[in-house]
C-alpha cells in the first residue's frame, strides 16, 4: 500500500513539473517564433532589394550599402566561376596529355606492326618453298543456279540465272 502511495506522489509531482515546463517552453517557443518571423521579413525585404524591387523607398546611403553588397557578391561569384573554369581547364589539359600519350603509344604499335609485316614479307619473298602470290591458281567455283521468279507455277518456263552471283546482280539491278 505504501508503495502505491509513493508512486502516486511521485507521478503527481512530475505531472505538476511537466505542466510548469510546458508553460515555460510555450513562452520560449512564442518568443522564438516572433524572432524568426521578423528575421524572415528582413530577409525577404533584402531579397527584394537585391532583385531591384521596391528600391524607390531607399535613401542614398542605403542605396550605396546595397551597391557595395552587390559588388561584393558579384566579386565572390566571379571568383568562384574563375576557380571552376581553371579547374576545368586543368582537368582538360590532363586528359589531353593522357590522350596524347595513348596516341603516341598507338603510333609506336603501328610502326612495330608495319616493321613486323615488312620483315615477314621479306622472309616470304626470300623463301623459295612458297611460290609468289601471282602464280597461285585461282579456284573455279561453280555456283548453283537460282531462279529469281519465286512462286511461279512452272519454274522451268521462267528465265533462271546461271550462278548465284548473277542472281545477286539481277536483284540489285531490279
Amino acid at each position: 500500500m505504501e508503495n502505491i502511495l509513493e508512486r502516486y506522489q511521485r507521478y503527481s509531482h512530475t505531472s505538476k513539473d511537466l505542466v510548469a515546463t510546458d508553460l515555460e517552453s510555450q513562452g520560449s517557443l512564442s518568443f522564438e517564433y516572433n524572432k524568426l518571423k521578423s528575421r524572415l521579413e528582413t530577409l525577404q525585404k533584402s531579397q527584394r532589394y537585391f532583385m531591384g524591387e521596391e528600391i524607390a523607398t531607399l535613401s542614398f546611403k542605403e542605396l550605396q550599402q546595397l551597391e557595395q553588397r552587390l559588388d561584393n557578391a558579384l566579386r565572390k561569384i566571379r571568383s568562384r566561376k574563375n576557380k571552376l573554369m581553371f579547374a576545368s581547364i586543368t582537368d582538360h589539359q590532363r586528359k589531353e596529355k593522357a590522350l596524347q600519350e595513348d596516341n603516341n603509344d598507338l603510333k609506336k604499335q603501328i610502326k612495330e606492326m608495319e616493321l613486323t609485316l615488312s620483315l615477314s614479307e621479306q622472309h616470304v619473298q626470300n623463301s623459295p618453298s612458297l611460290p609468289p602470290l601471282e602464280t597461285l591458281p585461282i579456284p573455279n567455283i561453280s555456283w548453283p543456279k537460282i531462279c529469281l521468279f519465286k512462286g511461279a507455277e512452272d519454274r522451268k518456263s521462267k528465265q533462271c540465272c546461271a550462278t548465284e552471283a548473277e542472281a545477286i546482280m539481277a536483284i540489285c539491278v531490279q
